[in-house]
């Protein structure tokens, strides 16, 4: 159904003769298929089931300027629906009329289960010069060479790349950029990383595109506290002391009962004001954030620098993390350095374990724990219900 072959673009003649027209394209041969009835076969009608990718990949961007017919219908379905096709994406069929002269941009489609029932619209848009998620990120490349709290390693703008959007100790080994994560940073940090997370990855989002938003975010405090609060209780969040320093305690020692003094105190002296984050790439002056650890609303401005406060919902997961930060230190026998500066990772390997294959088990067989755990994640639904609609507000997503 069109996956990518490397090498068809140089062995097919097809390919080589219309190389120039289909740039990034010329490996698929299902373009190939496209662009030869196109210009060989002109005035037809062509219907074909694909991926949508050609439709809106960036890859596909030069193979769009030369294909130019126009889709008069399309709708979509489940991969699943055909046989020996594995994976969660939608397979569109579309019918195309090269008589008529159309650059695509966008189309509303019908969408259908595997059972044949129409379960609702999809927008589809074409990126051409959209500019990426990823492009946006890299502006806040931290040039001060400040204290390291962590990484983020930035993949594939789609939702098919959702699982490997994290926050990690350490640079791993996948051939992606490592953001290194510093108190300039750590708002657009979260406002990406929670963007990226907030909306689960379905099989008929799977191609839809992160952008470089609008500038209506910088002026939303509301938007990047909570987005920072998500960051830091989502499953995702994979620092851990056993590989460094952990800077990401949202709490003090004295709020959940440490038997010891903890090695950092990055963010809670983030989240009270204690540390400035302005941030400035490319000469651009972003707001300087300051987060209070009370819900009373402040006004004014100290500089440049912009006041955050939390939400309710920011402020109800906090509430539920510090009683399992409290549980989990109740629980501790002697005061372990590791132990005692446990990441919200560690906390729930301590509880959960590993099974025979050294992957965190999914549940614990500590009740209290499984309560406490089960009443944070329905905290943190709420908050994510918060922030989803302006995901879309600010242009990270098309509607």
């Amino acid at each position: 159904m069109g996956d990518n072959k490397p090498g068809v673009a140089i062995k097919n003649r097809t390919a080589i003769k219309y190389k120039a027209k289909l740039g990034k394209a010329s490996n698929e041969i299902f373009i190939m298929f496209l662009i030869r009835i196109y210009y060989e076969i002109p005035s037809c009608k062509i219907g074909n089931f694909a991926k949508t990718k050609a439709l809106c990949s960036k890859n596909f961007i030069e193979y769009r300027k030369n294909f130019q017919a126009e889709l008069k219908k399309l709708f979509l379905m489940p991969a699943e629906t055909f046989d020996n096709v594995s994976g969660k994406f939608p397979i569109g069929f579309h019918i195309w009329d090269t008589k008529k002269v159309k650059t695509f941009t966008k189309t509303s489609s019908d969408v259908y289960d595997k059972y044949g029932s129409l379960l609702c619209k999809k927008h589809i848009y074409a990126i051409n010069g959209d500019k990426s998620l990823n492009e946006w990120m890299k502006r806040y490349k931290d040039k001060k060479n400040e204290l390291c709290i962590g990484y983020l390693p930035n993949s594939g703008t789609d939702f098919q790349n959702q699982n490997y959007v994290y926050i990690t100790t350490y640079k791993g080994t996948r051939h992606v950029y490592y953001l290194p994560i510093t108190q300039y940073n750590l708002i657009p940090v979260s406002v990406y990383f929670a963007v990226t997370k907030v909306i689960p990855a379905t099989w008929l989002n799977d191609r839809d595109q992160f952008l470089y938003p609008n500038d209506g975010w910088k002026d939303d405090i509301e938007f990047q506290t909570d987005c920072l609060i998500y960051s830091l209780f989502h499953g995702s969040n994979n620092i851990s002391s056993r590989h460094g320093v952990n800077h990401w305690i949202p709490f003090t020692e004295v709020e959940v009962d440490a038997k010891d003094r903890f090695q950092s105190n990055f963010m809670t002296d983030f989240m009270s004001g204690n540390i400035t984050s302005s941030y400035e790439n490319v000469g651009d002056s972003i707001h300087t954030s300051r987060l209070y650890n009370d819900n009373q609303s402040v006004s004014g401005t100290v500089g440049n620098a912009v006041t955050l406060r939390f939400t309710d919902r920011a402020i109800e997961v906090l509430k539920a993390g510090k009683g399992l930060w409290k549980y989990y230190h109740s629980q501790l026998p002697i005061p372990s350095s590791q132990l005692v500066n446990a990441s919200f990772y560690d906390i729930r390997e301590y509880f959960q374990g590993r099974d025979d294959k050294d992957r965190m088990k999914s549940t614990s067989k500590d009740d209290r724990y499984n309560r406490l755990l089960g009443e944070l994640k329905l905290e943190m639904d709420f908050l994510g219900a918060e922030i989803v609609p302006k995901v879309y507000k600010y242009g990270f997503l098309k509607e």
